[in-house]
């Protein structure tokens, strides 16, 4: 009976010899634009606005930051375990061709 159960033993001991639990942490990432207070959308989620700190976990995220009468500004993100990161985003003022409202079409 005992020699029987050694096999058994092996095989349900074999799969955990080598495995190592690896913990990843959150890791900060300070999200920063110009100008200030750009919508932060994360992985498709708002989140906040600028500036923010916030914890990550490790791997990789799409970033991407919107204003109103800005061009959204959009980045994929590399976090790596146990390294601070910080993420700054210009965002460029998009242009409207609206007539001036003093001028009259007449000239007059």
């Amino acid at each position: 009976m005992r020699k029987a159960l050694l096999p058994f033993l092996f095989l349900l001991t074999v799969p955990l010899i080598g495995q190592e639990t690896v913990k990843t942490h959150p890791v900060s990432v300070l999200i920063d634009s110009r100008p200030d207070f750009a919508e932060i959308q994360l992985d498709g989620k708002f989140i906040g606005t600028t500036p923010l700190n916030y914890r990550l976990s490790p791997g990789m995220h799409r970033i991407a930051l919107t204003r109103k009468g800005f061009a959204t500004w959009t980045r994929d993100l590399l976090v790596t375990d146990g390294v601070p990161t910080r993420v700054g985003g210009l965002l460029e003022q998009t242009t409207t061709q609206n007539p001036c409202p003093t001028e009259s079409p007449s000239g007059r």
